[in-house]
């Protein structure tokens, strides 16, 4: 048995082989025109549609608009000779969504006037001023209380776009004297169709005719869905723009604003279908279409540290982290709750963007940097290995850079007009003198990556301290591009967040090393012991 048939047969033996139907609204197996009695603004039910309801409900994947909706919008769109539909909650939203894709897709600015009939229903006129443009009124004619269109053309003006026609009781005007009207002065004409469903003119629906069109689904209109309204048209954009209105909004990103894609970053105009980028799902999703379209309201920019500043609409949203701003800075940086989808105009100082760590382990990764000599650019390069890794986490607990004037060779370069000035470029790092293995280790690392044979060793100011130097620009660079020079400004790559947790565990196997300790004792009322592992920062560096 089927989940068809085995819904009919709950209908039929629910309570002890209750009729259910009986205690249906309306109910009829048979509908005798002239007979059956239809009430305009009740249900009316034949027993599909309850057995339709009940397996919706059981095994639809979702609890609102889902794969039952997209079948109804396709449906109803090609019923009636339209391509794509967008099924919303009423005929007025659908008006509202419908007014803003067509101003957004035909770049109407503020300024724009769309004639309407004082003859028709209040969010045919209020969804005009929604969208910051201006309703202009055409009186009707008695006999049809459509427009009158010899007055129409008295309306037109350089500011009109668009006629928004609303046929009442689904009667309709003239329509081809009014696409004439709108072919001579280049106008669109747009259909509030929520009272003339199915209503034709010279054999087409009336829908046929205009760019796009709105419908209702309310108890009261002709089909009913109870609650409901669509957007219908043969233009796949303004439908695509409209449901973009009726979920997420209109919040975008202007040009220039990286976006993440599986080969990489790329500027958000660059992006094309087919390209698959990071969405708030956790995935990545492949692009259909694009939009690109000029904006003139209102631009949000957002400073985060060590990030490039992100400019968008005040409503696009963000995942964050909310920390309690009225907290004493030492205990500030405490999440009040888990991470949040905020708009940007609520953003705040203390707030914490979430983006998403890559979660490739890329095979050969290198680490290139470039630099200048007096007689050339150079490239170099360096596989990231384990080694390295844990070289790096060495220096960034205990190194420091020295550039210092080595003087002048007295003799004029035949490529330069001034004296060359030779300068030392010097990698240090400190360590106890009795880190005898730690001290090997680096030179045998130093020698490895940067090919430097030579390490000169000198006590610091005391028995116990020691200091490792090494003279190479191409190690200076290294250590200067990638991490900084001294310990107040030393930070990491961001990129080495995306590393395998093995060539992280050796960086901070070497950090550890130079920054590190490990403690032993007890704590706490009760005496236990206690195991901690420390590390040691300067302010501000190690970010």
């Amino acid at each position: 048995m089927n989940i068809d048939d085995e819904i009919m047969k709950l209908i039929d033996n629910l309570g002890d082989n209750f009729n259910i139907m009986s205690y249906v609204h309306n109910n009829s197996d048979k509908f005798v025109p002239g007979i059956s009695t239809v009430l305009y603004s009740g249900p009316y039910w034949d027993r599909k549609e309850p057995a339709a309801a009940i397996k919706a409900l059981l095994t639809s994947k979702w609890i609102t608009s889902g794969e039952n909706v997209q079948t109804f919008e396709n449906r109803f769109a090609r019923m009636f000779n339209d391509r794509y539909g967008l099924m919303v909650n009423s005929g007025s939203s659908a008006n509202l969504a419908m007014l803003a894709a067509m101003k957004l897709v035909n770049n109407w600015n503020d300024s724009a006037e769309i004639i309407v009939s004082p003859a028709g229903f209040p969010t045919t006129v209020s969804t005009i001023y929604q969208n910051d443009m201006t309703p202009v009124f055409c009186d009707i004619e008695f006999q049809t209380l459509n427009f009158d269109l010899d007055l129409l053309e008295q309306k037109i003006n350089k500011n009109t776009v668009a006629i928004f026609l609303s046929p009442v009781l689904g009667n309709p005007p003239d329509i081809d004297r009014l696409l004439n009207i709108c072919d001579q002065y280049g106008l669109k004409l747009i259909l509030d169709g929520c009272d003339s469903l199915g209503s034709k003119w010279d054999g087409k629906y009336l829908n046929e005719f205009s760019e796009c069109t709105s419908d209702s689904l309310y108890v009261a209109h002709i089909a009913s869905t109870g609650q409901g309204g669509m957007v219908t048209s043969k233009n796949k954009e303004i439908v695509d723009v409209a449901r973009r209105y009726a979920t997420w909004g209109r919040s975008c990103f202007i040009g220039g604003t990286k976006i993440d894609t599986e080969n990489g970053l790329k500027n958000i105009e660059n992006v094309v279908p087919g390209d698959k980028v990071f969405t708030h799902t956790g995935n990545y999703m492949e692009v259909e279409e694009v939009f690109n379209k000029p904006y003139s309201g209102e631009l949000m920019t957002i400073k985060c540290e060590k990030k490039e500043l992100i400019t968008c609409t005040p409503d696009h949203k963000f995942f964050v982290i909310r920390m309690d701003d009225k907290l004493s800075a030492a205990t500030r940086y405490v999440p009040m709750k888990d991470p949040v989808w905020l708009e940007a105009s609520k953003l705040g100082q203390f707030d914490y963007l979430v983006e998403k760590v890559s979660k490739e382990n890329v095979e050969n990764q290198y680490m290139t940097w470039n630099y200048d000599t007096f007689f050339e650019n150079k490239t170099e390069s360096l596989l990231i290995d384990n080694d390295l890794m844990r070289l790096c986490g060495y220096w960034v607990a205990e190194g420091s850079l020295v550039k210092g004037d080595k003087g002048s060779n007295g003799v004029k370069n035949k490529n330069y007009k001034r004296t060359v000035i030779y300068y030392r470029y010097r990698v240090e790092f400190a360590f106890n003198v009795n880190e005898t293995e730690t001290i090997e280790d680096v030179e045998n690392l130093m020698k490895k990556y940067f090919g430097i044979e030579y390490c000169y060793k000198y006590v610091r100011g005391n028995e116990n301290g020691i200091k490792l130097s090494f003279n190479s620009r191409k190690a200076y660079e290294f250590f200067n591009q990638f991490f900084g020079t001294i310990s107040y400004n030393k930070s990491l790559p961001d990129f080495f967040v995306t590393m395998e947790k093995e060539k992280i565990s050796e960086f901070l196997k070497g950090f550890w090393i130079g920054d590190g300790t490990s403690w032993n004792g007890r704590s706490g009322e009760d005496g236990k012991k206690t195991r901690r592992s420390t590390f040691a920062f300067c302010t501000n560096s190690h970010k």
